[in-house]
């Protein structure tokens, strides 16, 4: 469905577009392949501010010291933000503006393994925080909605750039500003690019609904092994059973 959901768009009544196949009029060619007329194929660099975040510098001296809680790739998830465990950090006060993270940006690992590059989630939280220099903020434009880009930066193609410009050392693996700002993004009209968003979404959260009564039920099948298998309960005795424990006859 995202792959139907990024190359075909949605129609203003929900319904994804008719396949190029079908109606070759409604699409063109662009960078990123063929893409329905309406929409457009840019940089990153050229949709968002692409900001860096704070080192740590334990030594430093501060004038006028302010100390806020931090994002660091520990706490951006691939979809979500866990917080469970929110480390502080101080900085001047002078500083507090230039790292902070604002409601709707966007937040991409900058390191981690090569697999989790790029992984991202939108802060919704209004209380001061800033952000570790491993954790980039990407600041929305007018052009593209943070909901969208935070789904494209899971789609095949966006993942594709992250493997291959991210640079691979021992232990870490790590994109850089300027190869994250060459990420190419789709450009649906926002109209469209929300129902993009809101589609994705539901199915996440399907999909999550279904992953803990998978669980649940797995669970309950391991308890009743248990005591089926310990006498706990016992099995009364079937037809089949019966025939189970008759000799076989040669």
């Amino acid at each position: 469905l995202m792959h139907d959901l990024f190359t075909r768009g949605v129609t203003p009544d929900g319904q994804l577009r008719p396949p190029r196949s079908e109606a070759p009029q409604l699409y063109k060619e662009s960078p990123l392949g063929w893409i329905p007329k309406e929409w457009d194929a840019d940089f990153l660099r050229n949709l968002a501010e692409i900001r860096t975040g704070i080192a740590k510098n334990a030594g430093r001296v501060f004038a006028n010291p302010v100390t806020v809680q931090y994002l660091r790739v520990a706490n951006v998830q691939d979809g979500f933000l866990d917080l469970s465990e929110m480390k502080t950090i101080q900085i001047e006060s002078s500083d507090l503006d230039r790292y902070r993270v604002l409601p709707n940006d966007v937040l991409m690992n900058e390191g981690g393994d090569l697999d989790k590059l790029g992984r991202g989630a939108i802060w919704t939280n209004n209380e001061p925080c800033v952000h570790q220099n491993h954790v980039f903020v990407v600041r929305c434009g007018a052009r593209i909605l943070p909901a969208f880009l935070n789904a494209w930066t899971a789609s095949p193609v966006a993942r594709r750039h992250f493997m291959v410009a991210g640079k691979q050392t021992t232990n870490l693996a790590s994109i850089n500003k300027t190869s994250l700002g060459r990420l190419s993004v789709l450009v649906p009209p926002a109209p469209e690019q929300s129902l993009i968003a809101q589609t994705i979404e539901a199915l996440e959260k399907r999909l999550a609904s279904d992953a803990e009564r998978l669980t649940k039920w797995r669970f309950t099948k391991q308890g009743l092994m248990h005591d089926l298998l310990t006498g706990v309960v016992r099995v009364p005795r079937t037809p089949a059973l019966e025939l189970a424990a008759e000799p076989s006859v040669v």
